[in-house]
């Protein structure tokens, strides 16, 4: 079983939201559950990351990346510099993939 938590939340005025006629809202998720896959690490938490993009309150894309990390303070460090940069949900795996390989 998952549990979501709103990490952090932006209105971003600008670029594809003002194309769109309006503002758009980001939501940034952390996302909490249980390691299932591997047999020593049963029952322990895994984290993962939630991007939802908005247009008033209808949500326009999301994406969730599981599975991230088993370090829930390294999880919401990385949701963080996510919405200081206004991660989009189509950017969040080659963001992640290019954080990761740094």
């Amino acid at each position: 079983m998952e549990t979501k938590y709103l990490s952090r939340h932006l209105k971003v005025d600008g670029g594809d939201a003002k194309r769109r006629g309006g503002s758009m809202k980001l939501e940034y998720y952390l996302i909490e559950g249980e390691v299932t896959y591997i047999e020593e690490l049963a029952g322990k938490k895994v984290y993962g990351i939630g991007v939802v993009k908005k247009d008033a309150d209808n949500i326009i894309e999301k994406e969730v990346v599981c599975n991230f990390s088993c370090c829930p303070e390294t999880t919401k460090a990385v949701l963080g510099k996510l919405a200081d940069n206004s991660v989009l949900p189509v950017e969040l795996k080659y963001i992640l993939e290019d954080m990761v390989n740094m």
